[in-house]
């Protein structure tokens, strides 16, 4: 009777119940050790892996996905017939069963990627005895980083002197740049996009280098941009989306407002012959790199 069976082994089936252990297996019942449901509920009360689990289900993947993610307590037993892919899917599941036990996941499956980051992402830090391999893989370098910021300096040095790949690194946290290459350190777009993201990226330019005309010479390029901007929508702009004035006092500008779409198209092509920054992105990045810099007396 599989209603009472299963009864049995979920309600009164757990060590110590030696009499009930050997009345459920003491036929050594095939049906029963064949049965997934009636496995998993035993396997849920104590570990019968070794002794009742059919051979048949110690291979069959969908059974043993199923323990994976419902009975992790049972990974150091079976850490020999789990994949990758399961470690992760319990890892997902459990992250907690993992923090601090790396040695639990067998070593050979640290050359997976998809694991890799998956413990990354649990916050299980660096493994350099493992991860040797993934110092050159920007994925795996990112995914560390976001977790925490120091393990970026286990990226390797062409790395570290990529401006491509560290300026996706400053986008996740600026702290990185203790660990920049100085070949590109003082670099116009490190610099932007250090600064732009996080005010205290000046004191760290200020403390590292004694010498600041760079970090000046990089302001007096910054700020006039912006001044020529404020001065574009004071004397351009703001003529431009006034009302028509009455006949005696009609200007020029005043007169180019012609409606949102035709007042674009000049409001464009005025600031394309001026050479004035138009794009928003650009002149926000611009201000809070003045501002940030100002902050500091720069």
């Amino acid at each position: 009777n599989r209603k009472v069976l299963k009864h049995i082994i979920l309600k009164h089936f757990f060590v110590g119940r030696g009499t009930v252990y050997r009345a459920v297996f003491r036929s050594g019942n095939s049906d029963i050790r064949n049965d997934k449901e009636m496995m998993l509920a035993a396997l849920s009360r104590c570990n019968v892996w070794q002794l009742h689990v059919s051979d048949e289900l110690k291979e069959d993947r969908d059974f043993l996905l199923q323990v994976a993610e419902e009975i992790p307590w049972l990974f150091r037993d079976l850490a020999l017939v789990w994949d990758s892919e399961m470690v992760i899917r319990v890892m997902q599941k459990h992250p907690g069963f993992f923090i601090g036990d790396d040695e639990i996941i067998r070593p050979d499956l640290w050359e997976d990627e998809d694991l890799v980051n998956a413990w990354l992402e649990i916050g299980g830090g660096w493994l350099c005895q493992y991860f040797e391999d993934f110092e050159d893989d920007e994925e795996v370098i990112l995914v560390a980083t976001a977790h925490e910021w120091h393990d970026f300096k286990y990226a390797s040095h062409d790395l570290r002197k990529d401006k491509a790949f560290v300026l996706k690194a400053l986008s996740i946290d600026t702290r990185i740049l203790k660990f920049v290459d100085s070949s590109i350190i003082l670099d116009e777009e490190i610099l932007i996009a250090a600064i732009s993201k996080d005010v205290r990226c000046v004191d760290f330019f200020t403390s590292r280098f004694e010498d600041h005309s760079a970090l000046k010479s990089f302001t007096q390029k910054i700020r006039p941009p912006l001044q020529e901007y404020w001065a574009f929508q004071k004397e351009v702009l703001a003529p431009m989306r006034s009302s028509l004035p009455a006949k005696k006092k009609r200007r020029t500008l005043t007169m180019l407002n012609q409606g949102p779409v035709t007042r674009a198209v000049y409001e464009s092509k005025i600031a394309s012959c001026l050479g004035v920054l138009r794009e928003e992105d650009k002149i926000a990045t611009y201000t809070a790199v003045s501002n940030h810099l100002a902050a500091w007396g720069v």
